[in-house]
């Protein structure tokens, strides 16, 4: 599988097929599941210590779901936002090296 992409351009050659234990991968690297899980059981831990009446059962998974999706989604934008960024600075720094030599 060739991935190749031109640097300058953005370009390249796209792969044709994508098994799926790399996407899996590559959802869970880009969605920072691991920190998601960690802050949805935090959640969960909060939940558990709080005084007053308990919730239902659907309540609590609920809650658990919006805060780990919610921080997932985050993770996900801070991720896409970082190498924009990054790609941004890197090629005004390369174009200024380009236009020295």
């Amino acid at each position: 599988m060739d991935t190749r992409i031109d640097a300058l351009s953005g370009q390249g050659a796209a792969p044709t097929s994508v098994s799926p234990l790399s996407l899996a991968w590559f959802v869970c690297n880009l969605f920072k599941l691991r920190v998601a899980l960690v802050i949805g059981f935090t959640a969960l831990a909060g939940l558990a210590i709080t005084p007053g009446p308990t919730l239902p059962g659907w309540q609590v998974v609920a809650q658990h779901l919006a805060v780990t999706l919610v921080s997932a989604a985050a993770g996900a934008f801070n991720r896409i936002i970082e190498f924009a960024v990054l790609f941004t600075v890197n090629l005004k720094y390369l174009s200024t090296l380009w236009a020295i030599s």
